[in-house]
């Protein structure tokens, strides 16, 4: 974080926050992934498991759902 944010007057208290376990992002994913396009062959589970996942915060599987599943958009191979 950028040291001026931290500067007095600013923020309250800095708070640090772990990241999710597996069983967590396999919640995560299943909650992000609600109302979306994604195939029913994909496992989120075992996507939240994967190693390649172990470092993602919410924000980060945030993003991934967000992009493959506007990647993977019927819109975007319908031309």
């Amino acid at each position: 974080m950028d040291p001026a944010l931290l500067r007095h007057g600013r923020f309250g208290k800095l708070h640090y926050v772990s990241l999710p376990s597996p069983n967590d992002r396999v919640k995560i994913l299943k909650t992000l992934a609600k109302g979306r396009h994604i195939d029913a062959s994909v496992d989120l589970s075992a996507i939240a498991r994967m190693e390649d996942c172990e470092n993602f915060s919410g924000a980060d599987l945030a993003k991934l759902v967000c992009f493959y599943s506007v990647y993977s958009s019927p819109e975007l191979h319908s031309t």
